[in-house]
C-alpha cells in the first residue's frame, strides 16, 4: 500500500474514568480509540504487539516443521510431501514475494515520478530485518500481510495525475504478475501441488489476493490502495495542500532524523515558510527546540499544538513534551503534573508516558513516587537515549532520598546499558 505522510499520536480526550478495558492484560484506559479491534478483541499496543509476535513465531514453527515434515513424507508419499512443502513453506514465501512486487511497485513508480521515497516495509507485526539502503528505510515485518511505502513530494506539478500513478502502481506490478501467470499458473493446480514444487500457481493465488484487498474501497486493510486512490482521482485544494505538506514534513523529518540539528532546522525552515500552520511542522519544531534545550520556544509549540486541537481529539505525545519541558525549564509544574496523570490514565502501557510523569514528579519534589515510576518505565525496552535521560533523573531522586548506592546503581546500569557516561 502506498502511504504519503505519518502523523503524531493521537486519541480521544481522557475522561476522569477509564471508559475501556484492554481484552488482553485487562488494564483501563480513559482513551478507548488506543485500542486496536483484533478478532473481536480490543487490545492495547503491547498486548497487539505480543499477539503478532506471537502469530510470526507459530508462522516460523509451521514453515520449519512443515518443511521437515514434508521432506520426510517424500521418500514414502511424494503426493503429501509435495503438498506439506508448498504450502507450508513455498505460500508463506510466495505472499512476501507478492507484497515486495506490490511496493516495489509502488517505489519505482515514485522515483520516476519524481516523489522522494523514504521507507519501504513488508509484513505486520514484529521486525525481523531493518536496514537503510539508498537513503530508504527498509523494513521486514514477521508477518506475511501488508506493507507499505512512505514517499513525498514537495513539487506541485501535475500533483494529482502522479500521486494516482504512485498509488496505482502497487496493484499494477501485481496485475502484471497474473497476467504473465495466468495461462499456465493454475492448470490442473491439485496435480501440480501433489507432483512437485508448484511457486507458479501459489504465486498467481498471492497476487490476485494483494490485488483484491489493496483495491478494496471500504478503507480495509488501513490505508488501502484503493480509498487512497479515489480520494486523489477527487482531490481539490484541500487535498492538494495535504500532500504538498506532508512531502515537506516527510523531507524535513528525514533530515531530523538522519542529518546534523543545523542542517534539519534549515530543512525545517523552509518547510515552515511553505506551510506555517501545518501542525506536523509545528511539532517538529518543538522537537527540535527541545533538543537544543531551547525550553520556551518548544513550551510555546506544544502549548498551541494543543490549544488548537479539535474537540474530541487529545494529542497525547504533544502533551508529553510540553510536561517534559516544563520539568527541564522548572515553569507551569503543576499544569505538567495535570498533563502526564491525563497522559498515564489514557496510555498506562506507554514507558514514555509512565516515564515522564516520573521526570516531572521529581522536578515537583515528588521524589519518591518519581523514582518509582521511573524505575517502572526503565524496565520496558526503552531506547538507549530514553534509559539515559530517565536514569539520570531516576538517580537524582534516588540521591537526594539519601539513597546514594542505588542512585550510583541506577547511573552504573545505565552506563552499561547505553554505553553513555552518565
Amino acid at each position: 500500500m502506498a502511504q504519503m505522510h505519518a502523523d503524531g499520536l493521537t486519541g480521544p480526550t481522557a475522561s476522569s474514568a477509564p471508559s475501556a478495558v484492554c481484552a488482553g492484560c485487562a488494564v483501563a484506559t480513559t482513551a478507548p480509540d488506543l485500542l486496536s479491534a483484533v478478532r473481536g478483541q480490543r487490545l492495547c499496543p503491547p498486548c497487539l504487539g505480543r499477539r503478532q509476535a506471537r502469530d510470526a513465531r507459530r508462522l516460523r514453527r509451521i514453515v520449519l516443521l512443515g518443511g521437515l515434515f514434508g521432506l520426510l513424507l517424500l521418500g514414502r508419499a511424494p503426493a503429501q510431501g509435495y503438498l506439506f512443502l508448498n504450502l507450508a513453506v513455498l505460500l508463506p514465501l510466495a505472499s512476501f514475494a507478492s507484497l515486495a512486487l506490490h511496493e516495489l511497485g509502488h517505489a519505482l513508480a515514485a522515483r520516476l515520478l519524481g516523489f522522494r521515497v523514504y521507507s519501504l516495509t513488508l509484513g505486520a507485526g514484529p521486525s525481523s530485518l531493518g536496514m537503510r539502503l539508498g537513503g530508504v528505510d527498509l523494513m521486514l515485518r514477521g508477518l506475511p500481510v501488508g506493507g507499505f511505502t512512505e514517499a513525498g513530494t514537495r513539487s506541485p506539478r501535475a500533483l494529482r495525475a502522479r500521486v494516482a500513478l504512485f498509488i496505482a502502481a502497487g496493484p499494477l506490478a501485481n496485475l502484471l504478475v497474473l497476467a504473465w501467470l495466468a495461462p499456465h499458473g493454475a492448470a490442473g493446480l491439485m496435480a501440480r501441488l501433489t507432483g512437485g514444487l508448484a511457486p507458479e500457481p501459489l504465486l498467481l493465488a498471492t497476487n490476485a489476493l494483494s490485488v483484491v484487498l489493496s483495491l478494496l474501497p471500504c478503507g480495509w486493510p488501513r490505508r488501502a490502495d484503493g480509498p487512497t486512490l479515489l480520494a486523489a482521482l477527487r482531490g481539490g485544494d484541500a487535498w492538494r495542500a495535504e500532500r504538498l505538506a506532508a512531502g515537506w514534513y516527510l523531507a524535513a523529518l528525514d533530515a531530523y532524523c538522519n542529518q546534523p540539528l543545523n542542517a534539519a532546522s534549515a530543512a525545517l525552515a523552509d518547510a515552515l515558510a511553505a506551510y506555517p500552520t501545518d501542525p506536523r511542522l509545528r511539532r517538529l519544531e518543538g522537537e527540535m527546540a527541545m533538543a537544543r534545550q531551547d525550553w520556551p520556544t518548544a513550551i510555546s509549540r506544544f502549548a498551541d499544538l494543543l490549544d488548537s486541537a479539535e474537540p474530541g481529539e487529545a494529542h497525547w505525545w504533544d502533551a508529553l513534551c510540553l510536561a517534559r519541558c516544563h520539568a527541564y525549564a522548572q515553569a507551569d509544574l503543576a499544569l505538567a503534573e495535570s498533563l502526564t496523570a491525563a497522559a498515564v490514565a489514557a496510555m498506562p502501557w506507554e514507558p514514555l508516558a509512565v516515564g515522564t510523569r516520573g521526570v516531572v514528579l521529581v522536578a515537583a519534589g515528588r521524589d519518591a513516587e518519581g523514582a518509582d515510576l521511573l524505575d517502572q518505565a526503565a524496565g520496558s525496552g526503552l531506547s538507549p537515549v530514553w534509559q539515559a535521560e530517565f536514569g539520570v533523573w531516576q538517580a537524582k531522586a534516588l540521591a537526594r532520598l539519601g539513597r546514594e548506592a542505588e542512585a550510583q546503581g541506577v547511573l552504573a546500569r545505565v552506563h552499561v546499558e547505553t554505553g553513555t557516561a552518565t
